[in-house]
């Protein structure tokens, strides 16, 4: 894309972590998120609802990931919407770790 003097913007990169995402490949979500911030495009509540959602679904609920955006996205003034909560609520309680969705 960008051999071709194209830009990716936020919503690119929102596309393609939704892509990687569904096919199971969460570590490279993170290359491209910090890719994404290189770029000057900083995730927006949009991102991080993707990024947590990404995350529960595939279970993966360590600090660097579903936990560590929504903590992220917090330090950076933004507030959760209803389906990032949703998001971690029904994953933990999934996962029988209801107790840590405080």
């Amino acid at each position: 894309m960008e051999a071709q003097a194209v830009q990716p913007d936020r919503m690119t990169y929102n596309c393609l972590s939704l892509g990687h995402f569904k096919e199971g490949k969460m570590h490279e979500v993170k290359d491209l998120v910090n890719n994404m911030k290189t770029k000057g495009f900083f995730p927006k509540t949009e991102t991080f609802d993707i990024l947590t959602e990404g995350h529960c679904k595939l279970k993966d609920f360590s600090g660097a990931y579903a936990y560590g955006w929504y903590k992220e996205m917090l330090k950076n003034g933004f507030v959760p919407n209803v389906s990032i909560c949703k998001s971690l609520i029904t994953g933990l309680g999934e996962e029988g770790r209801s107790h840590d969705a405080d």
